[in-house]
């Protein structure tokens, strides 16, 4: 059986690191309350300190390379050697963004049982629709899918996404799990059922949330034999053509030309669909 080792594509929205436009904060800014510690943001880093833990990263690997010995500091509490090496300025305006990490994190409900069980949710459902490829994820084969279990994840996920908004924005973690969306409408373009929940998922999941609704605009969903891979770029518009795809499919139309790995399409006569076709 093919190897279901998680692909590179499952990457956070953002590439990564905290988007900096949501900690922007103006300086002026004076009543800002008291940030909340480490616990009590649940290990987010704002931008500042990804930048921080990139050229502590640096300083290190340089050190062991020329076999120089990393000095420790002596204090445990980490504001303290921030002072002293970055700077009271520094401290302050981490405060402050500190503070906007926080409330995005309460905002969204990120850490909730909802959005994680929402997030979790969608891996799964990339787990299942993609393989491990040369240097990337690919998507399966239909043959290779296991239509019952999508479903079923589909089924318990929208659930989720009817009782609680956190658990719409644990779904919106990553692109990853977008993608696996878009996948699944690709695959299963024919199965009433399976396109019906993942369509009504992925409504829920966009409404009244502008991020979310960008997020699964930009994806980019390669088909075999192309991979997603850590350098390929999300360019978008996968999510419109094989949404539009499916509902041609289920309205009793035929298919949309099957796309090429470079984006284009196709030059052959697509066959219509077949007269036992279930229509949404």
């Amino acid at each position: 059986s093919s190897s279901r080792a998680r692909a590179p594509g499952s990457r956070r929205r953002g590439g990564g690191g905290p988007p900096q436009a949501a900690m922007e904060s103006s300086s002026e800014d004076s009543d800002v309350e008291e940030a909340p510690g480490p616990q009590e943001a649940q290990g987010k880093v704002t931008p500042l300190e990804w930048d921080m833990q990139l050229q502590c990263a640096e300083l290190v690997f340089r050190n062991l390379l020329e076999g120089k010995r990393v000095a420790i500091h002596p204090s445990e509490d980490p504001v303290l050697w921030q002072r002293e090496a970055l700077g009271e300025g520094w401290v302050q305006w981490n405060r402050r963004q500190r503070q906007q990490v926080h409330k995005q994190t309460k905002a969204t409900g990120e850490g909730t049982p909802m959005w994680t069980e929402a997030s979790v949710a969608m891996s799964d459902l990339a787990w299942e629709l993609f393989e491990q490829g040369v240097s990337g994820e690919r998507v399966r084969k239909v043959q290779e899918v296991a239509r019952d279990e999508v479903l079923k994840l589909l089924a318990s996920l929208h659930l989720k996404l009817e009782d609680s908004v956190y658990a719409r924005f644990g779904a919106a973690d990553r692109l990853s799990g977008f993608r696996a969306a878009v996948a699944t409408l690709h695959l299963f373009a024919d199965d009433a059922e399976v396109v019906v929940v993942c369509a009504d998922c992925l409504r829920l999941i966009a409404a009244n949330s502008e991020g979310s609704r960008d997020s699964l605009a930009e994806v980019t969903l390669p088909l075999p034999p192309a991979e997603f891979g850590p350098r390929t770029m999300d360019k978008g518009w996968s999510f419109l053509r094989h949404g539009l795809a499916a509902f041609l499919v289920q309205s009793g139309r035929a298919p949309l030309a099957p796309a090429r790995s470079d984006g284009g399409a196709e030059e052959r006569v697509v066959v219509s669909p077949q007269k036992n076709r279930q229509v949404a």
